[in-house]
């Protein structure tokens, strides 16, 4: 799998909160409390922006200040900006927002996990978007042990100020349908990349080892396996504009959204703080929450904001957040399904819904059934279903995006929006096809 097979998906909105959450969530400790605790392997070192942390999968969420102690296992969401430092200081990990939108990977937000360092500088579990590396010694090569989906690689970077930057990316690939009981490998795609920005990187593998350098040179490794011997190296006269490029306009906003989280949080409850944010007037802020309460595993609280909505982008917005989620890794559409199961969700109606949070293939998308199925789904009583069917054909068929169809709106107002689409897609035939 190579990156030609990711379509770009650059909208406004992802650009916003992509700049807002980069997500790093990092489980931090203040150094009083590390005693008989697990090691202490990293420290929060950015000022400024969040940096969220809990000390196992069924703890709650706090917030982490700068300079706090980080332990083996410690796991992490953080805005742009947010910085781990490891603890001999000879590392720096930073999340970095693509913040123009023109990344290859269409990142949501950034996730690992920190580990305890065994003959390396750092050590951490890569789970998805992207993270800058950089050797901060004042002489000599720093090492870090980097892995992904259980498999491991050794990345050196020789010389102080060399820096890579690490991006991962998983999805379910078009035409992969939900199947509850899989036989043989069932999974979301993956697609690795690695550029060097400035000086080298060595890749090992168990195998073998490779390198790249930054432009111009052999700069731009892609696999689809940490372990993968036989990359796609491609040659860069200079950097892509995706590794640095910046909005300060976007920034700007980003900032006051994450000032806003930080001090209603504080105030209240990061769950109170969310909740508020999900509601409000501004954009911005309602992108955060949402992408938010993605990042932090909180589905029933993003559900309920996407059922009790008025703003079209909070629905919008949540639908790639899922389509995200369930994309992490393999296992993550099943979590899903469950939890709606647990919530006295037909098996039926359920399956339906995450069918409708994979991707069609092209020769679905050659079919009228399909459209036809999509158009039935808009008159169904389940807000779910009628959503994501809805969600699909605005992007499938741009003519219909002025036909006034509100998910949440009355069954009389819905039958009217859903008619007109009928009538745009006759039965038989396929979008933008004459009437028979």
């Amino acid at each position: 799998m190579r990156i030609a097979e990711y379509p770009r998906r650059h909208r406004r909105w992802s650009i916003a909160t992509t700049a807002l959450m980069t997500v790093c969530l990092v489980a931090g400790r203040q150094p009083s409390a590390l005693a008989a605790e697990k090691a202490a392997v990293a420290v929060a070192a950015s000022n400024g922006p969040i940096l969220l942390d809990r000390e196992g999968p069924a703890k709650p969420w706090r917030i982490v200040k700068d300079l706090d102690v980080l332990t083996g296992g410690s796991q992490i969401i953080g805005s742009v900006g947010a910085t781990v430092d490891s603890m001999n200081g000879a590392v720096r990990a930073s999340m970095v927002g693509d913040v123009a939108g023109l990344s290859p990977f269409p990142i949501l937000e950034t996730s690992f996990l920190i580990e305890t360092a065994k003959d390396v500088d750092f050590a951490f579990m890569m789970d998805r978007g992207r993270i800058d590396l950089i050797n901060r010694k004042a002489s000599g090569a720093a090492k870090i042990k980097v892995t992904v989906r259980g498999k491991s690689a050794i990345l050196t970077l020789p010389d102080p100020g060399d820096r890579v930057a690490l991006e991962i990316y998983g999805r379910w690939m078009k035409g992969q349908r939900f199947i509850k009981s899989p036989k043989g490998k069932h999974e979301p795609g993956l697609a690795l990349l690695l550029i060097a920005i400035k000086g080298e990187v060595y890749v090992k593998g168990p195998t073998r080892t490779l390198g790249v350098k930054a432009p111009p040179g052999p700069a731009l490794m892609l696999v689809d396996d940490i372990e993968d011997t036989e990359p796609d190296i491609q040659w860069l006269d200079k950097l892509p504009a995706w590794v640095d490029a910046s909005d300060p306009e976007i920034k700007k906003k980003v900032a006051a959204t994450t000032n806003r989280f930080k001090e209603l949080a504080g105030k209240k409850s990061i769950a109170e703080a969310l909740s508020e944010m999900v509601v409000s007037e501004d954009k911005m802020d309602r992108r955060g929450a949402v992408v938010i309460l993605g990042a932090t595993d909180e589905l029933k609280q993003l559900a309920e904001a996407m059922i009790a909505t008025k703003y079209d982008d909070v629905w919008d917005n949540g639908v790639i957040v899922l389509r995200n989620w369930i994309g992490r890794g393999p296992g993550q559409d099943m979590k899903l399904y469950n939890a709606m199961i647990e919530a006295k969700i037909p098996e039926a109606d359920a399956e339906v819904i995450m069918q409708l949070l994979h991707s069609f293939s092209d020769a679905e998308l050659r079919k009228p059934a399909l459209y036809q199925a999509l158009l039935d789904y808009l008159d169904n009583d389940r807000l779910a279903i009628r959503g994501l069917a809805h969600w699909h054909l605005v992007r499938l068929v741009p003519d219909g995006r002025k036909i006034e169809y509100n998910i949440h709106g009355s069954k009389e107002d819905r039958a009217i929006g859903a008619k007109a689409w009928r009538d745009l897609i006759p039965p038989g035939t396929l979008p933008g096809q004459p009437k028979k």
